[in-house]
Order: C-alpha cells, then structure tokens, then sequence
C-alpha cells in the first residue's frame, strides 16, 4: 500500500484507536504542503472528539508556522481565531495550554490584547494563566524583535550570550 496524505488523513479522522491516530497527526507538518491541509488540522482543532488529538492538531499548526510558515500566512487570521476558541472554551486544559502555546508563535497584536484582558480579568484561575502569560511573552519579544517563529531560540540564545 502507497502512503499518501490522503491515508494519513483518513487515519487521523477513522474511528481507530486514538494512538494510531496521535501518531498519525504528530507528524503531519511532515506532509502539509497545502493551505487545505492547515484548514484540515482547524477542522480536527474544533471538531475532534478526543481532547489529546486536539492538543496535537494545534502542536502540528505550531510546527507548520516554524517549519513551513507560507502554509498559514493567507490564513493567519482563521488559525488565530479558531486558535483563541479553544483557548478561551474549550473544555479540555490540555487543548487549551497547546493553543496558547501555538499563539505564541502565530499570534499577533491582536491576540496580545486578548491575552493582556484574559491575564488582567482574573475570570481563569487554573493553570491556563501560565501558559498564557508565557505566549503574552513570547508574542511581545517576537514584536519587539521582529522575528519568525522559526528564529525565536538562535534570537534568545543570541540575546543571552551578550
């Protein structure tokens, strides 16, 4: 059998065990090389039943920003709403912490702000708040620096070696 995305993505939908399909969409920036493939991990972000493969949907939205940014830059502004849905009311923690981790990367001003009155309004007071404030701050030095997300480590090691 040819491994194709197309099987790889049947997998991450099928009803299979949810191993097989953590695996399959771990690695899926492997095979992204389209806008429609950032829109599919969206789709498994908001839709998926199992909270796990969510976190990995935004994990793998992540690593498309470092690795392969022009899959997301005409739909910046979808990933990053659809991305804050999930921060804001999703009911699973670990879904929530691994979409305010990829705004760190992806976010823009826009989400600072909302990041800022989410911080400031105290409504969240579980552990979401930390990952929070770190893409706060992730988001503020790569504005203040003007860096990609690809650049964020070598910008920090470089900044701290001086």
């Amino acid at each position: 059998m040819k491994i194709t995305k197309e099987t790889i993505k049947s997998i991450i939908l099928g009803e299979g065990k949810d191993f097989q399909r953590f695996e399959m969409i771990e690695n899926f920036v492997n095979y992204a090389s389209e806008h429609e493939d950032v829109k599919f991990l969206v789709a498994i972000l908001k839709n998926d039943k199992s909270s796990i493969i969510r976190h990995e949907a935004a994990a793998q939205l992540l690593k498309i920003e470092q690795k392969k940014p022009w899959l997301i830059d005409k739909l910046r502004s979808y990933v990053i709403e659809e991305l804050l849905t999930v921060v804001l009311s999703d009911k699973s923690l670990v879904a929530r912490h691994e979409s305010a981790e990829a705004l760190s990367y992806i976010g823009d001003k826009n989400v600072l702000e909302t990041f800022e009155n989410l911080i400031n309004s105290n409504i969240t007071k579980d552990e979401i708040i930390e990952t929070v404030i770190i893409a706060r701050d992730t988001i503020k030095y790569r504005m203040d620096n003007n860096i990609k997300a690809s650049e964020l480590s070598a910008s920090i090691l470089k900044e701290i070696a001086t």
